[in-house]
């Protein structure tokens, strides 16, 4: 997700007069720095400023906390041309690597079930379905594409692992859909330029129905 992340913000901002290899580049660079510095900083930092603020002394300023390292460091990464959103991906794994993950993930989890509601909603809010007219052999034949093709691959994944022929099937066939992260990646895509408005549609329409018929074909 990070390297996409990057490569999406080095390509919405290159040009025709800007080689895209040296933007790449350039923004590889940047955010090893600030993903780095962001680490660094944040496990020696993070650890002793939570243990302060631990649910046993004030549950309001830990997870008041929490949210500004969502927010701030958001904010570092989009002053440094990076995604606001690979900072808040990094906010929390950063919180999810000490030892008040518990804590916090009991105080967030009245919520953590309404938030991804609301973005599966706003995204089928964006959805229409006149979209497959347009294109009634081509979105199928991509969600059929998308499946064969991640199974696949993920499979080839799991042979260096040696785990069980069954298990690993299983689990490909599960993994084969878009999820949730396509969706995140195809806005930001939309938004920064890469990827023509006008396609939106075909996009957001095989990642939700690869989404909505991995169930039929798993247990």
């Amino acid at each position: 997700v990070v390297p996409l992340l990057v490569i999406i913000g080095a390509m919405s901002i290159a040009d025709s007069e800007t080689s895209l290899p040296l933007v790449l580049l350039k923004s590889m660079l940047i955010a090893v720095a600030v993903v780095g510095v962001i680490y660094i900083l944040g496990t020696k930092l993070l650890r002793p400023l939570l243990g302060v603020l631990s649910i046993s002394k004030s549950p309001e300023w830990l997870l008041s906390l929490a949210v500004f390292l969502a927010i701030g460091i958001a904010t570092i990464t989009h002053s440094a041309g990076l995604s606001a959103a690979l900072g808040a991906f990094l906010a929390g794994l950063l919180i999810a690597e000490t030892d008040f993950r518990h804590e916090i993930e009991v105080m967030i989890n009245p919520v953590k079930s309404l938030l991804p509601g609301v973005f599966l909603l706003s995204v089928g809010m964006m959805m229409d379905l006149r979209a497959i007219e347009n294109h009634p052999f081509w979105i199928p034949a991509s969600v059929i594409g998308l499946f064969v093709l991640k199974t696949i691959c993920t499979y080839l994944a799991t042979l260096p692992f040696k785990i069980k022929r069954n298990k690993a099937i299983e689990s490909s066939v599960r993994l084969a859909q878009a999820g949730e992260f396509a969706f995140l990646i195809l806005g930001l895509s939309v938004a920064g330029g890469p990827i023509p408005q006008a396609d939106q549609q075909s996009f957001l329409l095989v990642a939700s129905l690869s989404m909505f018929f991995t169930p039929f074909f798993t247990k």
